[in-house]
């Protein structure tokens, strides 16, 4: 707008017909803040403290029961060379992923993690020749 209806530079904060409104920086009228009764302020409390409760309990009960739901570790069997020679590109994938990923789980053996690495690898090889026989 222009002219006398032109909206001043230094604007009020609050309206002079409703002072407890509060005038937003773009204009708008803000609505007064709400003002609970303490009947309210109970109700919001208790209803704070009760999802509290809910969340500690659940948090409690999955942490007891997390002990009893872990299986114990599977550790693949020891494969020799041979029987890597002989398999097929799938094959090998899987025996390369699987013992690649058993040898990162914790708890286990230096020994056994050290082997399982070491067949992953000769897997591995053995994908990528048996791979390049099939065009892949």
């Amino acid at each position: 707008m222009y002219g006398e209806k032109a909206a001043p530079k230094n604007r009020p904060t609050v309206r002079a017909d409703r002072p407890h409104a509060p005038i937003a920086p773009t204009g708008e009228i803000r609505p007064p803040a709400r003002v609970q009764t303490p009947v309210v302020r109970l109700a919001l409390e208790h209803a704070v403290l009760a999802r509290h409760h809910i969340a500690q309990r659940s948090s409690d009960a999955s942490a007891s029961a997390a002990p009893s739901k872990q299986a114990p570790v599977v550790i693949p069997p020891p494969i020799s060379d041979s029987e890597i020679a002989k398999l097929s590109h799938d094959a090998a994938m899987k025996e390369w992923t699987s013992r690649k990923a058993h040898a990162t789980q914790p708890g286990i053996d230096e020994a056994i993690k050290r082997r399982l690495i070491d067949e992953s690898e000769k897997a591995k090889a053995r994908m990528q020749e048996a791979g390049q026989g099939d065009g892949k």
